[in-house]
């Protein structure tokens, strides 16, 4: 039968709705081609495999074919669904689920819907179904098949081959054989032109597939450039050479200008200025990737551990292949040799951080918890129409003292009722209050010994929404809490306050007086059975009229004694109840239906008869005139209204009620239906569809969103020192505050001048009024001797130093080839000699915190900012090995900080900040996000990973114009992904233009429309507004903003140009022509 295409998609999530993400570490990891050779998995292979397709990449799609035997596959991929509140996860998953069984097919979608949330599920009765005429356009990065019949037929080939149409040109396939089919499997592979065999995984029978990879195109020669001293090279260019050579390659000894230049730097774990030094190279080869985009710079860092020769040089040679071979992606710049294996950097959440941050800026967020293990006050919150909305936080009703005349109780079970029910309400639910049993735990002083702490307690809390009063603790006036009944059911005894007070004020009105014969009138309800039992307990004869013959049975099975004045309601039953009473008529009629029902239940009374409505919709007009005409009385019980302006008479209304009736009548209440908090939804659900009140326990076992309590941190001792370096600028002022918040008493700012500006001055002056001693100390953190002045300070002062934060910063800004050696000193010298002179002086100190204030750009790699991007990555990485050292250490990658002119001296607006660093949107973080991230460090709110990327949204667009970094690898889970449904909504790249230009007009058209629109983005301008016969210099396009059109150029138009040629004479025009020329894309002559 031909496959029909009916996707079933996972409606909604199991976890928190997913936030953005603006806090992030580096987290190192295998990818999924980080094997050089076929490899063995273990037993969880599967799994592993499919941690590293998601962590290599960001926006990864995976095709599962499956069967009813889909346990495996469900549990390799559960914990990366689409709908997944963090990365790394899947961007789409697809399940083919092959059965022929339709029911069958139907259930086990329900069932694996439940496991992988937001998962598409295809049916199809078997693998011959599967193509594009099912899956559509979509293409995957990874196929998983376990299926039976994969490998056993003739068909394995022809179903390699439509893989081909649906996987992308680096993708993996993960396919299952058994013992019998393995071989079969493996020869299908070797045997097929465009797969090649990978590996497998232990025990499970998989087989990993990769699509054949374009060959390296290496230079006849390969030059490797090395220290001459360095002698222990000397086995590895042996094993080097052969590797080099199997790629049809030699090896040279030398330097000189490379197309492709790999930098291999050995990490010595033990020594931290080589370590950190690493760090140093990194920030450096981060920048200079984007200043000099046509060199391919891979960097290979090789922990100290991995010395074998021959596994370094398979290592490096993968690297070549890696960043040479061509992809369907970016390429990796940045490897990791541990162990062994080949790991990849990922900027991916830090979780708990981010919690603490999003918790301490904007309060916190709902958490899954048990209600009953929560000792605060907390009050149900819903701000929609929606209870599966709603939420319990903290009440803060309850924070002041409480008064003399109030009793708090502690609720356990609550009863509610929905008004919005979509049938008729019985009498108790149409009564606006919550009906609550609980415990004493503070009694006023004026109430007396009436109630005592511990006191078992019944309470009715008058309230027109039920949810806005829902709560664990309460505090009522004693009129509203009643003497719960002994020895009773806890479910039972929240099930009797209001329809027996109800019953009783019915009954026996204000006075008390009684009557001999009562007919109570209106459908089986809680309110209804209590009447019927007060009256009889009150020796009346009782007369029952129920609205039909089901109410009749079920009304004459409980009460046997009076079977025949059980009766239905209908048109005659002021006759029917007359021949009961001999043709007098009863006393008192209570009825609880309005309508033509009451006038029915009006007509039977006797003379001088009283009639009480109980429906709270009596029309007084619509009652007949008999009543006038036999002296009748009538009255309206409004018990919403009495809970409020006489609640003590409900009150004593009620005991009457439970005097009255007695424990063995009170043993034969039927509770309300019972729900555990957990699912207070099926209970509102329920009592909007029956019209009845719910039992709710507060105190059930189950999950409910709770908001939970803020962190108490321990402050800062006021008897230790602080050193802030070079944190008189803005930001460092700010953080001086920040300090002085968590309880610091005493501040040394250290700075090179030792002078103070009058803004300064007075800032500094605000710190002081605060309670906290300040001192400048002149020092130069870069001058090791000057730090050893501050030792002797330190000393000869007593000062107790424990913490430092680093926010030294000196910007001598440009392009690194036009960069001289003074600029780079004195950009560096701060960051890494300074924080090095701290980190050697303090070594021994026992510090809380020792804090670098580092930027974005060490780890973006900021064109024209080598030496800072240097400086700020060897702080990265002396803080890290500081933490690998069980020391204390963290850097900070700030983002560009819109409210604060910077970490140093440099003074600029808002503005001129926005337009300088225009490239680095999607890193913003304001001053007071910097400051709680401060807080959270030094108070220890949270676990904080030693390296921090402070800002970087997890939405960076990727799109036509970004900036280049965004592009890198490292941020692949960084980006905003676009929904399969919104991809075709956006503007279409101009590299998918030219590709389709009909002729070389056409394509400088389309690069001239590119060009005006990409520099009227960096002008804020309109592109009409551009001329294309002025040069770019005319247009603001200096040396730094010339590389970004350059890497801009090569990405979206396939050419490679000199960043001179932006720079230069000639107009726009005409470089779009030469763009032309060289571009990639454009296949019209």
């Amino acid at each position: 039968m031909a496959p029909s295409r009916v996707p079933t998609q996972s409606g909604s999530s199991t976890e928190e709705e997913v936030q953005q993400s603006r806090f992030s570490t580096l987290h190192w990891a295998e990818p999924v081609d980080s094997s050089s050779g076929p490899e063995v998995l273990p037993t969880r292979g599967l799994q592993i495999w499919v941690d590293r397709i998601c962590h290599t990449h960001g926006d990864a799609r995976v095709l599962a074919l499956t069967t009813k035997n889909s346990d495996l596959v469900l549990e390799a991929l559960e914990g990366y669904t689409p709908k997944r509140s963090r990365r790394p996860r899947l961007q789409q998953l697809t399940i083919v689920l092959s059965n022929p069984d339709t029911d069958g097919s139907t259930n086990q979608a329900k069932a694996i819907q439940e496991s992988l949330d937001g998962c598409q599920i295809l049916p199809v009765a078997s693998l011959q179904d599967i193509g594009t005429n099912l899956l559509g356009e979509s293409v995957y990065d990874a196929i998983i098949v376990d299926h039976p019949d994969f490998w056993s037929g003739a068909d394995a080939a022809a179903l390699l081959d439509s893989f081909l149409s649906i996987a992308r040109p680096d993708s993996w396939v993960a396919a299952r054989a058994t013992a019998e089919t393995h071989d079969a499997a493996v020869r299908h592979v070797l045997d097929h032109a465009d797969w090649e065999l990978q590996g497998s995984i232990e025990h499970s029978g998989y087989v990993l597939i990769r699509r054949q990879l374009a060959p390296v195109k290496l230079d006849p020669t390969v030059y490797i450039l090395s220290s001459a001293a360095a002698r222990s090279i000397d086995p590895l260019l042996h094993e080097l050479d052969g590797f080099i050579g199997k790629l049809g390659s030699k090896i040279e000894l030398s330097l000189l200008e490379a197309k492709c230049l790999l930098w291999v730097s050995q990490c010595p774990g033990h020594e931290a200025s080589g370590y950190a030094g690493f760090g140093a190279t990194t920030g450096l080869l981060r920048t200079v990737r984007h200043e000099y985009p046509h060199i391919a710079l891979p960097q290979l860092l090789v922990s100290e551990n991995d010395k074998d020769p021959h596994s370094l040089a398979r290592s490096i040679a993968h690297v070549l292949q890696l960043t040479l071979q061509p992809r369907s992606r970016p390429h990796d710049w940045e490897f990791y040799v541990q162990d062994n294996r080949l790991l990849v950097p990922r900027a991916v959440a830090a979780g708990p951080l981010e919690k603490s941050m999003d918790a301490l800026l904007h309060g916190p967020r709902p958490a899954l918890g048990k209600l009953a293990q929560d000792s605060r006050p907390l009050h149900l919150c819903n701000k929609s129409q929606d209870i599966n909305d709603a939420w319990w936080e903290l009440d803060d009703r309850l924070d002041t003292a409480l008064t003399d005349d109030l009793v708090e109780v502690q609720l356990h079970k609550v009863s509610i009722s929905e008004p919005t029910s979509k049938g008729g309400l019985s009498p108790e639910a149409r009564i606006a209050a919550i009906e609550a049993l609980g415990t004493v735990r503070h009694v006023g002083t004026s109430i007396g010994s009436t109630f005592r702490v511990g006191d078992e307690v019944l309470c009715v809390i008058p309230s027109d929404a039920w949810s806005s009063a829902l709560a664990t603790h309460v505090r009522l006036p004693a009129s509203a809490v009643w003497n719960s009944p002994l020895r009773q059911d806890q479910a039972k005894s929240v099930s009797m306050p209001v329809a027996l007070a109800a019953a009783y004020t019915s009954l026996f009105g204000s006075s008390g007086a009684s009557v001999s014969s009562v007919l109570i009138v209106g459908s089986i309800s809680q309110t209804l059975r209590a009447t019927v039992d007060c009256a009889l307990a009150a020796g009346m004869q009782v007369y029952v009229a129920v609205d039909d013959e089901n109410g009749v049975n079920e009304m004459s099975s409980k009460y046997t004694g009076m079977k025949e004045r059980i009766i239905p309601i209908h048109r005659d039953l002021d006759t029917t109840v007359k021949r009961l009473t001999e043709g007098k008529g009863v006393e008192l009629s209570v009825c609880c239906l309005g309508g033509f029902v009451s006038r029915l239940a009006a007509r039977c009374l006797a003379y001088s008869g009283r009639f009480v409505d109980l429906s709270e919709e009596l029309n007084l007009a619509a009652l007949p005139q008999i009543l006038l005409d036999r002296g009748c009385t009538v009255s309206s019980v409004r018990l919403s209204r009495m809970l409020r302006e006489a609640p003590r008479q409900l009150q004593a209304n009620f005991h009457r009620a439970v005097d009255l009736l007695g424990a063995d009548a009170l043993s034969n209440v039927q509770a309300y239906p019972f729900y555990p908090v957990s699912r207070i939804s099926d209970a509102v659900a329920h009592a909007r569809v029956s019209g009845t009140r719910v039992i709710v326990d507060l105190q059930a076992p189950g999950k409910v969103p709770i908001v939970p309590a803020l962190p108490d941190p321990t402050p800062l001792s006021a008897e230790n020192t602080y050193i802030l370096v070079g944190g008189l600028g803005t930001l460092g002022i700010a953080l001086a505050n920040t300090l002085v918040d968590c309880g610091t008493r005493h501040l040394v700012f250290l700075s090179r001048s030792g002078a103070v500006r009058e803004t300064q001055q007075i800032t500094l002056k605000e710190l002081q009024d605060r309670g906290a001693r300040v001192d400048i100390v002149r020092c130069d953190a870069a001058r090791q001797e000057d730090v050893k002045c501050l030792l002797n300070r330190v000393e000869e002062n007593h000062w107790h130093v424990r913490g430092i934060v680093q926010c030294a910063t000196v910007l001598k800004d440009g392009m690194f080839e036009h960069m001289d050696f003074d600029a780079w000193r004195q950009s560096t010298e701060p960051k890494i000699q300074g924080t090095w002179n701290l980190h050697e002086t303090f070594y021994s100190t026992p510090l809380d915190f020792f804090v670098t204030l580092s930027s974005i750009a060490s780890v973006t790699g900021n064109m024209g900012q080598a030496n800072y991007a240097a400086g700020n990555g060897y702080m990265d990485a002396l803080m890290t090995l500081r933490r690998k050292h069980h020391l204390a250490g963290h850097s900070i990658n700030v983002g560009l900080v819109p409210d604060a002119s910077g970490v140093s001296d440099v003074a600029e607006t808002p503005e001129q900040r926005r337009q300088r660093y225009r490239h680095l949107e999607g890193t913003e973080i304001l001053q007071h996000e910097v400051q709680t991230l401060l807080r959270v460090i030094v108070q220890k709110i949270s676990p904080v990973p030693a390296q921090v990327i402070a800002g970087l949204t997890d939405t960076l667009p990727r799109t036509d114009g970004a900036a280049s970094w965004q592009f890198d690898r490292k941020f692949d889970h960084r980006i905003q992904v676009v929904a399969d449904e919104d991809a075709g909504a956006g503007v279409v790249k101009t590299s998918s233009l030219l590709k389709k230009a009909e002729s070389l007009d056409e394509a400088v058209r389309i690069v001239n429309q590119a060009l005006q629109e990409y520099l009227a983005r960096a002008m804020a301008s309109s592109a009409e507004a551009i001329d294309l016969e002025l040069p770019f210099s005319a247009l603001g396009v200096d040396s730094l903003k010339a590389a970004e059109v350059q890497n801009w150029v090569s990405r979206e138009m396939g050419a490679e140009l000199s960043s001179f040629e932006f720079i230069g004479a000639q107009p726009v025009r005409v470089l779009a022509e030469k763009i032309v020329t060289m571009s990639s894309f454009v296949v019209v002559a």
